[in-house]
């Protein structure tokens, strides 16, 4: 959360302005509740059961795939049952670039 000190801005016009940045900075976006790690995955060939790190010190619950590159019939397959503290697993049946969010969202932090 964001938290601008502004118990000691005298002028009127400069208090608005940031107050304003203030709401503007903290209004809820659902898309960040939570806790989320970006990563950046690039497959040569296709890779069954890959492991891939994720660092978040806990099982997350969700993936959000950004991009898949390299060649659009490749497809990806999250093995959502298999994730750990440590590793996500998934498989490709082809070379692929993916960019994902990996982690859970939270209604309540």
């Amino acid at each position: 959360m964001i938290n601008i000190d502004l118990k000691n801005i005298k002028d009127k016009y400069i208090y608005d302005a940031l107050k304003g940045i203030e709401e503007e900075l903290t209004q809820e976006q659902p898309w960040m509740k939570g806790k989320w790690q970006y990563i950046e995955k690039q497959f040569s060939a296709a890779s069954a059961d890959a492991a891939i790190a994720h660092n978040l010190k806990f099982a997350p619950k969700d993936v959000i795939i950004l991009s898949k590159t390299n060649d659009d019939s490749t497809s990806v397959t999250i093995h959502w049952d298999d994730f750990d503290d440590t590793y996500i697993y998934l498989t490709t049946d082809g070379a692929v670039n993916i960019r994902m969010y990996v982690g859970t969202h939270e209604e309540e932090l």
